[in-house]
């Protein structure tokens, strides 16, 4: 996770080993990092993420987790935003 300097929104990533996908890996880690955002004196009010609109399973994931997504015209990449 980084948050930005004017403290508006955080980045994340989150990368599973392909031995693992498909377990709960991601999700875990996904509550653990919006709990550590809600949770942290940073000041984000939101989360943001991006992915690439084959990855459907961080999309369908982030849904789960209330996240906004909406696609990008110009690339197709899937944006993804959390409300803190």
């Amino acid at each position: 996770m980084v948050c930005d300097p004017d403290k508006v929104a955080a980045g994340f990533a989150v990368t599973v080993r392909s031995d693992l996908k498909g377990h709960g890996l991601g999700q875990v880690l996904m509550a653990k990092l919006i709990a550590c955002c809600r949770s942290r004196s940073c000041g984000a009010r939101a989360i943001m993420g991006e992915a690439l609109p084959q990855n459907t399973r961080i999309t369908k994931l982030a849904r789960k987790l209330g996240f906004e997504i909406c696609k990008a015209a110009a690339d197709g990449s899937v944006h993804m935003r959390l409300p803190l």
